[in-house]
Order: C-alpha cells, then structure tokens, then sequence
C-alpha cells in the first residue's frame, strides 16, 4: 500500500545581501510550522505543482525591515500587505525575526 505524498510548498526570498542570514530557513522552517500537513521545499527542489510562497524584504535600513509575502493557490495570487518591524542594526533578534515572519505568515490564506 502506497502512502500519498504530501502537498508542497516551494519558497523563495528575495531580499537584499544585508537581510539576516538566517532569514530564508527561518521563513522556511515557520511556513512548516504553519502548514504542518505540507512539505516545505526551497523553489529548486519542489515537484510541478507546488504551491509557491515568496518572502519579498522591501526595505532594509539599519532601524527597519519592511517584507511582504507573495502566494499563488489554486484560488490565485495572494499579497499581504506590507508589514514593518524596528530592527537595531541590520541584525534582528532571532525570537522578534520569528515573531514577525510568523505574523506574515498567519494572514496566508489557508490552502
């Protein structure tokens, strides 16, 4: 008996060579929290059909990160609006990082 595989999720970040370094496999590792049923794939890995999520970083300053998050479903593109955090430096807390990812990540319409 064969098990279906899960559905996919590929993302992707696009965000300026300043960004965290972690900021990518943190947003990856938050989508997984958030849709625990799907695999969590970066975009060059994930199978045809995947559903993509893009975190766009739209301003980095040394006191403010603004991102927006990108969705494409079956029901079609989504866009959150764009959302900012204070940051000290370009460097952000890892728990206030999480705590901002996953509050883009909650508006995601649920698939």
């Amino acid at each position: 008996m064969s098990q279906t595989p899960n559905p996919q999720i590929s993302y992707s970040c696009v965000a300026p060579d300043t960004a965290p370094a972690d900021l990518c496999a943190l947003f990856a590792a938050r989508l997984a929290a958030r849709f625990e049923s799907y695999d969590v794939r970066p975009q060059q890995n994930a199978e045809t059909g995947a559903l993509p999520a893009t975190l766009q970083v739209l301003t980095l300053t040394p006191n403010r990160m603004e991102a927006q998050l990108h969705w494409l479903s079956a029901d079609g593109p989504w866009s959150s609006p764009p959302m900012g955090t204070l940051s000290s430096g370009f460097a952000l807390p890892e728990d206030k990082l999480i705590r901002f990812l996953d509050s883009l990540i909650a508006q995601i319409p649920t698939p």
